[in-house]
């Protein structure tokens, strides 16, 4: 069974706006059973839309537009699509007596113009919208379904999951896809896929893979059918880690934090952090794991060299000499912010995230790291973007890294 999707927005053809939804709904079909093979950005324009349903009714099953469905003049696919299908608009009660208690709820009042997002296709089944105004539309047409859903993220993505989802189930046979994802870190996907390639992936019958990276992160995902026996995957997995094990962090849906977390709350160990360049960001990264507190003592953000001197102790000559990027100054950080909040482990970040700062010897994207604990300490330099945002990010996942390469992997092992 195959899907089309479709967004509707001229801010997304402009690129002013990115679309991050197209995905997630692919995702979504794909947990179904159903194969997204086509994706498209349109104009906000009766002409466009119709053209695009008139194809993607010819080639798929299952077509979902997204955008569009606001109040104001501009967004039409309502219009648009109630004419299609010959299913004239009417004032449903049941909408506006949910519009206005969604205002009521805001200290609002529903004004002449959102009423019209009470109008609603006869014929048409409705997709409740908890976090909107605009009720998402679902239309049978010939035995294929036609879905139309906001275009804000949030919106969409509760709409997809309690209302696509249900009415797809119920409506269709459907053979979910099962999904295996195992995750590796420090690996590129280009690498990865090269150590894999004489495993032939792509040519297993009744099984997909797909690589899907994320900064300093691969996930290798194996979608398969309930048929497939599990013997099968099981010596796929065991080819796979033949070959990139050392790179595995995680095959049960987690991400590096969380794993890193639970290391550290299951072994009882706790960690501190003393961040130069990531200015509290792999803190942050950290306390979005609920129960962090069992493991996480807190941090220092050492963005200035006399905060690395007055709260860490970094000697003045050490810094002068070495430069506060450098491998020597992040293994005194990580040492001193895990003696000072008396921690098993200790993270220290210094670098030069850019787009300003950078030297002949140390260009904009040198990062340096270190990791300690009581009777050891590793340092790395890595030499990573030129982008600021980037560098943020991936020094601090780099950082998670390293503690659990070198510290906390062996916990891992033994469990």
């Amino acid at each position: 069974m195959l899907a089309e999707i479709i967004t509707i927005g001229d801010e997304i053809l402009s690129g002013k706006t990115i679309d991050t939804n197209s995905s997630f709904i692919a995702n979504t079909l794909m947990d179904l059973g159903i194969e997204p093979h086509f994706m498209l950005t349109i104009s906000d324009s009766e002409q466009a839309i119709v053209k695009a349903l008139d194809r993607a009714l010819a080639q798929s099953d299952v077509v979902i537009f997204t955008g569009g469905l606001g109040p104001t003049h501009d967004d039409i696919t309502k219009h648009t699509l109630s004419k299609y299908f010959k299913a004239p608009l009417y004032r449903d009660e049941e909408l506006l007596g949910r519009l206005e208690t969604y205002f009521k709820m805001r200290g609002r009042v529903l004004d002449d113009l959102n009423h019209t997002q009470a109008d609603f296709p006869e014929d048409a089944l409705k997709v409740y919208n908890d976090r909107g105004t605009a009720t998402g539309m679902a239309f049978n047409y010939s035995g294929k379904w036609v879905f139309s859903l906001p275009g804000v993220p949030l919106e969409m993505k509760q709409m997809m999951l309690d209302g696509v989802k249900q009415i797809l189930s119920s409506h269709l046979q459907l053979d979910a896809y099962l999904i295996k994802d195992i995750k590796t870190i420090g690996i590129s996907e280009a690498l990865l896929a090269s150590a894999l390639e004489d495993l032939n992936l792509n040519n297993k019958e009744d099984l997909k893979f797909a690589y899907l990276p994320k900064l300093g992160r691969v996930t290798l995902r194996i979608y398969y059918k309930s048929n497939v026996d599990l013997a099968i995957i099981d010596s796929i997995l065991l080819d796979i880690k033949a070959r990139v094990g050392d790179y595995i962090f995680d095959e049960n849906g987690l991400d590096i934090t969380e794993v890193v977390g639970e290391l550290l709350k299951n072994n009882d160990k706790t960690l501190a952090v003393a961040e130069s360049c990531t200015g509290g960001y792999l803190g942050h990264l950290i306390t979005q794991i609920p129960g962090s507190s069992a493991f996480f003592e807190g941090g220092i953000i050492s963005y200035s060299n006399e905060v690395k001197k007055e709260q860490l102790g970094i000697d003045a000559g050490l810094i002068e000499s070495k430069g506060a990027v450098s491998e020597e100054v992040v293994a005194e950080m990580a040492k001193n912010v895990r003696h000072r909040l008396k921690t098993d482990y200790g993270i220290g970040i210094s670098g030069i995230a850019g787009p300003d700062g950078g030297t002949t010897d140390k260009p904009v994207g040198t990062i340096c790291f270190a990791i300690a604990k009581e009777d050891e300490v590793i340092t790395k330099k890595y030499q990573f973007y030129k982008i600021r945002s980037m560098n943020i990010e991936l020094s601090a996942i780099t950082g998670l890294r390293l503690l659990w390469k070198y510290f906390l992997k062996d916990f891992q092992n033994e469990s």
